[in-house]
């Protein structure tokens, strides 16, 4: 992690990681999120304090997490999950408890690339990108 303009980098966790993908960040909460793609280490979403304290596996059973987001209204996080037989949008709240599937697509349709939601409008918005 470093500041806004690049400088006083700080290693916020540095073990335990093959493929991170997505990162976002609860500031009220004080809590990062991530997701992890690997081989080594199953694919899950993870989470932590801010400065990298009391790290834990909170949603595992995952095929290949990308994106990931905070609702900080509604203190959900929301995850895509491609290569599963349909790609799909999950959520779950802030401790991996109430995981729901959000929209669920064939593959054939594309990938999700990317994931934000809306507070004000309490709306999902995803990036579709090619066909497999």
């Amino acid at each position: 992690m470093t500041n806004y303009t690049g400088g006083g980098e700080v290693v916020i966790a540095d073990v335990g990681f093959e493929k991170p993908s997505g990162i976002a960040c609860h500031p009220s909460q004080g809590y990062l999120f991530w997701t992890e793609l690997g081989d080594k280490y199953p694919p899950k979403i993870e989470r932590s304090t801010m400065a990298g304290n009391n790290r834990i596996t909170i949603v595992d059973g995952l095929t290949e997490p990308r994106s990931i987001v905070v609702d900080t209204i509604l203190d959900r996080i929301y995850w895509i999950d491609n290569n599963a037989p349909a790609i799909k949008v999950e959520s779950s709240d802030l401790d991996g408890n109430g995981r729901r599937t959000e929209v669920s697509e064939p593959k054939s349709l594309g990938v999700f690339d990317s994931i934000a939601v809306d507070e004000v409008s309490n709306i999902i918005i995803t990036k579709v990108s090619g066909c497999i």
